[in-house]
């Protein structure tokens, strides 16, 4: 148990640093940005750990990550799994992630965002933010809208 003197010195002498505004402050806008998750290794035991089989670390905590082409972080968000805070705009939640790490990064005009086929959807592409480009593949089963010419008719 800890004495209340002892917590007061604790809380008066740490100092937490927000990722996000630090990323905001210091690092300079590029044109091409990256959006993707990242896994942070983690072993011991806890509700929020994440297993991915095929990647280099296979244990911890996801974060959905907006990085510049150099490997710089400009924006992170956290996953939990079904407890995630997710942003709710309606495209789906991998395509959400997308949107809200571009909205709460405040690009400029002009930047383009690569993503790979988890986050990309016709509902993203038609919904982004005027200027701001993204690139990436579809996957088929998010093309239901869209009617494409069979190999006959092409």
């Amino acid at each position: 148990m800890m004495s209340r003197n002892i917590l007061d010195d604790v809380i008066r002498y740490s100092h937490f640093v927000s990722i996000n505004k630090a990323a905001e402050e210091y690092i300079e806008k590029t044109e091409y940005v990256s959006v993707d998750e990242s896994m942070i290794k983690y072993f011991g035991p806890h509700h929020l750990k994440q297993f991915i089989r095929g990647k280099p670390v296979h244990f911890g905590y996801i974060v959905w990550v907006l990085a510049t082409s150099t490997g710089e972080l400009i924006h992170c968000e956290p996953y939990g799994g079904s407890k995630t805070k997710l942003f709710t705009y309606g495209l789906g939640q991998e395509p959400n992630v997308v949107y809200g790490l571009v909205k709460d990064a405040k690009l400029v005009v002009g930047t383009k965002v690569a993503c790979d086929n988890l986050f990309t959807s016709l509902d993203l592409l038609d919904n982004m933010s005027k200027g701001i480009g993204v690139v990436g593949t579809v996957r088929q089963n998010r093309l239901s809208k869209l009617s494409l010419p069979s190999k006959q008719q092409a």
